[in-house]
């Protein structure tokens, strides 16, 4: 995986309550900013600070020991990715999927109010894009290709913008 983020966002080990956004390089196992594979590291955390094309567009790729993978990419209105392994005590279920999910705030974003998008009664407001929107961009086919893509169907399905 390639992650190009700076900043994790820590939490407690037993509820997974977020306390406090720190470097990646005081966590090595969350430094994805080199390309390399993911291992047994368990993620269930958002990080920030990421890296960004000349027009302000981020990208987490996936790659598969076979060459085969996924890019999924976004913009700027999106400053947060949550990356979350599936690590479960079940054996049929564990790491049967990869969720990479692109966030306009960090979980908890009430009482920390770190990117709170606070809006007037009756407005509405969306992640905004000209030609990478808040959603995937596929790659290479694969079954994580496939859930990713179920995910940006029910991403399309949520509530626009008004203008």
């Amino acid at each position: 995986m390639l992650l190009p983020a700076a900043s994790v966002l820590e939490i407690t080990p037993d509820r997974l309550i977020p306390t406090h956004t720190a470097a990646v390089e005081a966590h090595p196992r969350f430094d994805f900013r080199q390309s390399r594979k993911i291992g047994d590291v368990e993620i269930d955390h958002a990080f920030t600070d990421l890296r960004r094309t000349d027009d302000g567009v981020a990208q987490v790729r996936l790659e598969a020991a076979d060459g085969g993978g996924t890019v999924m990419s976004w913009d700027a209105s999106c400053p947060w990715v949550q990356i979350h392994t599936a690590d479960r005590p079940e054996k049929q279920n564990h790491r049967i999927g990869l969720a990479v999910e692109p966030m306009t705030c960090p979980p908890d974003v009430f009482h920390s109010q770190l990117d709170l998008i606070v809006l007037p009664a009756g407005e509405a407001t969306a992640p905004s894009g000209a030609s990478v929107p808040c959603k995937a961009k596929l790659g290479v086919p694969s079954e994580l290709t496939l859930r990713i893509a179920l995910a940006e169907r029910c991403a399309k399905s949520s509530p626009k913008a008004r203008t």
